[in-house]
Parts: C-alpha cells; sequence; structure tokens
C-alpha cells in the first residue's frame, strides 16, 4: 500500500514534471543554425508559389517516368516564404554537387533553458531513391536511414495499404549538379485521391485530439 502511495504520490509527478524539462533540454539551444537575412516580397512570394504548383501539377498528372528540377533560389524562395508567415522563422538552404544541406531555427520565447529550437537534414546524391542523412532537431541526432523508415511508417499508418512504401518506391533517383536538384520520379496512381485521403485522415486525428 505504501509503495502504491509512493508511486502516485512522488514517483509519478516527478516523472510527469521531468518529461517537459528533459524534452526542453533536448530540443531548445543557446546558437541559432539559421540567421534571419531576408523577408520575401511580394514577387519573391508569387514565385514560390508557382515553382510549388508547377512541380505539384507535373506529380499529379505525370503518366510516365518524370523529373522534377529545382535550384537553390527556389528552395531558399520557399523558406523566406514561410519566413513570412512564421515571424519566428529563419532558415537557409544550400545546393551544390555533392547534395542539399537545409537548417531552419525557430526562435523560442526566452527562458532559462535556451531561446532556439534548430532543425537541420540534408539529401544526398542517390542513384536509387532517397538518401536522407543524418537529421538533427535540436540535440537530437536521427540517422538519415532511421529518418526514412518513420517517415515511410508514419505515411503507412495514417493511409493504410502500405501508402507510404509507395511513395518512396516512386522516387527513382536524386541527382546534384551545380546549384540545381533533379528528382526522377516514377508516377503514382491515383496521386490526387491519395492526397486527398491523407488530408481527411490528419483533419480526423486532429478533430479527434482536439476532442480529448
Amino acid at each position: 500500500m505504501k509503495l502504491f502511495r509512493w508511486f502516485f504520490l512522488v514517483i509519478l509527478p516527478v516523472t510527469l514534471l521531468g518529461l517537459p524539462v528533459a524534452a526542453a533540454l533536448t530540443l531548445l539551444e543557446d546558437t541559432p543554425v539559421a540567421v534571419k537575412q531576408k523577408t520575401a516580397t511580394i514577387a519573391d512570394a508569387s514565385l514560390a508559389r508557382a515553382m510549388g504548383r508547377q512541380a505539384v501539377d507535373k506529380m499529379l498528372h505525370a503518366t510516365e517516368p518524370s523529373e522534377l528540377t529545382f535550384t537553390q533560389k527556389d528552395f531558399n524562395g520557399l523558406i523566406a516564404l514561410a519566413m513570412r508567415a512564421v515571424a519566428r522563422l529563419s532558415g537557409t538552404t544550400t545546393v551544390n554537387r555533392l547534395g542539399l544541406d537545409a537548417a531552419l531555427t525557430f526562435k523560442a520565447p526566452r527562458n532559462p533553458i535556451g531561446n532556439y529550437v534548430n532543425f537541420q537534414f540534408g539529401l544526398n546524391p542517390s542513384p536509387t531513391g532517397l538518401d536522407i542523412s543524418q537529421v538533427s532537431v535540436g540535440r537530437l541526432k536521427i540517422p538519415g536511414p532511421m529518418a526514412i523508415t518513420m517517415m515511410r511508417t508514419g505515411i503507412n499508418l495514417i493511409l493504410g495499404n502500405d501508402e507510404g512504401t509507395k511513395f518512396f518506391n516512386a522516387i527513382r533517383s536524386t541527382r546534384f549538379t551545380g546549384t540545381k536538384m533533379m528528382l526522377a520520379f516514377e508516377p503514382v496512381p491515383d496521386l490526387k485521391g491519395r492526397l486527398k485521403k491523407m488530408s481527411e485522415r490528419l483533419v480526423d486525428v486532429r478533430d479527434r485530439v482536439a476532442i480529448l
């Protein structure tokens, strides 16, 4: 009886209070990896949106193996667009023949643990599929293969029927030259319907969590 009382009065509260602190210590850092340099103009925002629409349209309507081309300017335009929407966000992307490296920083409210949440990831050239280099969120390091497995498993759980596996298997290769990235992919049958299904399930999960 004393053991149960000790558990509920001491151990459980300390554990519940300690989890957020442990998470904050892992995610928050003192130094940003990306410093805000430029806020997107209306022209930048228009170009970023147009690039995104063209890429999505090409993937949705592909009937044979195709390739998408993105430049470093395209990626930084998308980040600048995100920075325009989220004032505390900053980021930068570098693309060269060795691959892509991206760094994002969210400035947290001032606190004694750390003022920045840093996110970094990269893509390596790959003749077969997608090769993600190590992903980091704060001090948490996730090896590339594990990151791909986590994303694939997440989509599989949301959509079922191994849809995440099908998405990743559709990526044929990733090439880099100069400041450009070329992503070759196989068409995914009924991609529009699959994405709509994913959106509906995410909304359903959000509503269920909101009720709780």
